[in-house]
This record gives structure tokens, C-alpha cells and sequence, in this order.
């Protein structure tokens, strides 16, 4: 459980990582903010196909109506962490998910505030490693809308 928890803690820290890393890099930030977007996108994208090809069921159709309303994919990406612990790919969701952090940390370098939200957002669904529940299907559906 211990291993667990201090996996939880170094995913959530990928944001704080990528702040450092655009706080470092800020000169060049401009240029290549396109570029970090595309790469957070194909990230997001790896990580929806992996769940659907190992998880598919209708949750995640589920998922995609519920992703229309609600588009924080952080939220999502949390929540696929906290379920992705129990399953056989764990430590694969984690570092994907770890990658998307550090992109999504660099691309919200200008606002403190929606980087605080955003960690928050992303520890909110850890709670379901808890439960033991899997909304991996779930998460990958509402991830979707999160490509647009």
C-alpha cells in the first residue's frame, strides 16, 4: 500500500514539475506552447486508446456524455489513476499519466490559481483507490472530449 501511495504522490507532483519546468524555461514558452499542447493531446490519446483496448465496456459511452459537460481532463486523469492501481497496466496509466501532468503543468505556468485547481481536481478522484473501484472506461470516454 505504501508502494501505492508514494506512486499517487509523484504522478501528482508531475504538475508542480512541469511549473518548474516552464518557470526554468519561460523564454522559450511562447515558442513552443503549440508544440506542448500537440504532445499533451497525443499523450491523452495513447492513454484512451490503451483503456479501450483493455477495458472497453459502456461506461464508456457513459463517460463521453458526461466528458461533454464537464472537460477538466485532469479530473479524469485522476481518477484513471486512482482506478489504474489495481489493474495488471498499472504502472503504464501511471507513467502516461505522469507525462500528461508535466505538459499540462507547463501549460498553465502563467496562472498559480488553475495550477492549484488543477491538483486539487487531480487528487480528488485518488479517493477511488480506496474504493477499489474501476471507472478506467469511464475516465478514457470523458478524456475525449479533452482531444478537441
Amino acid at each position: 500500500m505504501l508502494d501505492y501511495l508514494s506512486l499517487i504522490m509523484v504522478v501528482a507532483s508531475s504538475l508542480v514539475v512541469g511549473y518548474f519546468i516552464a518557470y526554468l524555461s519561460r523564454d522559450e514558452l511562447k515558442q513552443s506552447r503549440k508544440t506542448v499542447i500537440v504532445l499533451n493531446k497525443i499523450v491523452i490519446a495513447i492513454i484512451i486508446l490503451i483503456s479501450v483496448y483493455l477495458f472497453f465496456d459502456l461506461t464508456f459511452f457513459l463517460g463521453v456524455l458526461v466528458g461533454y459537460f464537464y472537460k477538466e481532463h485532469t479530473f479524469y486523469l485522476g481518477m484513471i489513476l486512482g482506478s489504474a492501481l489495481f489493474v495488471k497496466h498499472g504502472l503504464l496509466y501511471s507513467l502516461f499519466i505522469f507525462i500528461s501532468g508535466i505538459f499540462s503543468g507547463i501549460l498553465k505556468y502563467k496562472n498559480k490559481l488553475e495550477l492549484v485547481s488543477a491538483c486539487l481536481l487531480f487528487l480528488l478522484p485518488i479517493t477511488l483507490y480506496f474504493l477499489n473501484v474501476n471507472l478506467i472506461p469511464f475516465a478514457a470516454g470523458a478524456l475525449i472530449w479533452s482531444l478537441k
